[in-house]
């Protein structure tokens, strides 16, 4: 069976006997697959999504979407994520450029599900090689890049497909992406420049559960 499906299932238990009335959906190919699972299931609440592309495929799927600025809480969320480490657990986020918006609907979460293939596993943060995305505001980009570089950071600015230039996300800002070894011992630095809106590292403060296709539990109650 496709390890994506496998894993929207299991999130789908566990949404399921938690009763959400309001559930956060967050972005990506394996959230796809939650998404097309959730509608044929008896969940009858309301979601909030992450990104334009997510509210897309909500909607044909018939569900009513409500915005993110309308709630001050949400029972469960389920997103994705490009690469889970289990020393410590921490998930980089982002690959979509919907980084912020995930960011936001995981600390309004009582519950937080990822779900991932076996693929996105590793021990140690940065054994995947995946950049750690941070998302900027567009006039503060030559002072980032500055500072970026006086800390020794690698970076390069994310360009899209299907059109010329950057990406720009949902939310009008720039994605840039970082190297990930350097940047994650400066976390706390990157963090704090002006003009960085998110860092698309999720530390175990906002994660609850994340599930694994093959079975693999990983959070807050359980360790595998």
């Amino acid at each position: 069976m496709d390890p994506k499906l496998t894993a929207a299932r299991m999130a789908l238990e566990e949404v399921l006997k938690r009763q959400p009335k309001i559930l956060g959906v967050g972005s990506g190919t394996t959230v796809h697959k939650f998404i097309d699972e959730l509608s044929r299931s008896e969940f009858t609440g309301k979601v909030v999504s992450t990104s334009f592309d997510t509210t897309l495929r909500l909607k044909e799927k018939g569900f009513e979407v409500v915005d993110l600025m309308s709630v001050n809480r949400i029972d469960v969320s389920v997103d994705g994520a490009d690469e889970v480490s289990t020393e410590p657990l921490s998930l980089i986020k982002g690959g979509g450029a919907a980084l912020l918006r995930e960011k936001v609907v995981a600390e309004l979460s009582s519950f937080r599900i990822y779900i991932v293939d076996p693929s996105k596993v590793v021990e140690k943060p940065c054994d995947r090689g995946v950049p750690i995305p941070i998302e900027v505001v567009p006039v503060s980009l030559s002072a980032v890049t500055k500072n970026l570089e006086r800390l020794g950071v690698k970076w390069s600015v994310r360009t899209g497909s299907g059109k010329l230039g950057p990406v720009i996300t949902d939310n009008g800002n720039l994605v840039l992406d970082l190297e990930c070894n350097r940047a994650w011992e400066l976390l706390e630095e990157i963090k704090s420049l002006n003009g960085v809106a998110a860092v698309g590292v999720f530390e175990r403060d906002l994660i609850d559960l994340v599930i694994v296709s093959d079975g693999r539990k990983y959070g807050k109650d359980t360790m595998q």
